[in-house]
């Protein structure tokens, strides 16, 4: 009996045993790929954007102005803090931060934020196109939903940086259906890379966030041809009944 009950003890604990080790394994994988994510949508997409702020005016022929260096500056600055946060992170090792942490205090605001600096970005770049953004309140979107609805809002603005043509025009627009956010966005694929080692393709693209989407009652999809690039974009303005 004594020894039953032992025995009986000693497999709860390694069973616990097991399932703690089990438990630290998934929360480091989560924590590397939120590293990761942030990695690409932060310091990866602002130095892109610096290349291809670089790129146009070597192709065009025009001058750095005084502005250009300031902009580039205050990027080149923010990467740098991104990057020595990340590594700080890494360091400590702590899985229990987030590493994308979201400002929900004022959801509408924020995209306007990210919106602002998408089309400045996007005009410094020489692209026609237009954003339109009918949404008109944001503030009792679930927190999941808003910090999906700020980070496709930022992975999509990056991808019409690294593959569209700029002088073939882009079009994205915000509003809602159905009690659904939906981004629509279209432009047409840039004939040629202008440099082979941004433009390389990878998983940490638009694509990567349909399963997250669709746990959350929302969807994505894109069509592509030689001329034209389509996405559709759903996000539920409440948080999915369980």
């Amino acid at each position: 009996m004594t020894l039953g009950v032992f025995c009986l003890a000693g497999s709860l604990l390694h069973w616990a045993q097991l399932k703690n080790e089990t438990n630290n394994q998934l929360a480091r994988s989560k924590y590397q790929q939120q590293v990761a994510i942030s990695l690409h949508d932060k310091t990866c997409n602002n130095l892109t954007y610096a290349i291809r702020f670089i790129d146009e005016r070597i192709y065009s022929n025009s001058q750095l102005s005084k502005t250009d260096l300031i902009e580039l500056q205050d990027i080149l600055r923010e990467t740098l803090t991104q990057t020595r946060t990340t590594i700080s992170q890494l360091i400590n090792n702590d899985h229990s931060k987030d590493t994308q942490q979201a400002d929900n205090s004022n959801q509408l605001k924020h995209l306007d934020q990210i919106i602002s600096r998408a089309q400045h970005r996007l005009e410094q770049l020489q692209f026609r196109g237009e954003i339109i953004n009918t949404l008109q309140d944001l503030n009792h979107l679930p927190n999941k939903n808003s910090e999906l609805l700020f980070d496709v809002t930022n992975e999509l603005f990056s991808d019409i940086i690294k593959h569209a043509d700029p002088k073939k025009g882009y079009l994205v627009t915000f509003g809602t259906s159905g009690g659904n956010i939906t981004i629509s966005a279209c432009d047409t694929p840039r004939s040629a890379p202008i440099n082979l080692d941004i433009d390389k393709p990878t998983t940490m693209g638009l694509l990567r966030y349909t399963a997250i989407l669709e746990a959350q009652g929302g969807s994505i999809s894109t069509q592509s041809t030689e001329n034209l690039w389509m996405a559709d974009i759903t996000i539920p303005l409440f948080q999915p009944s369980p």
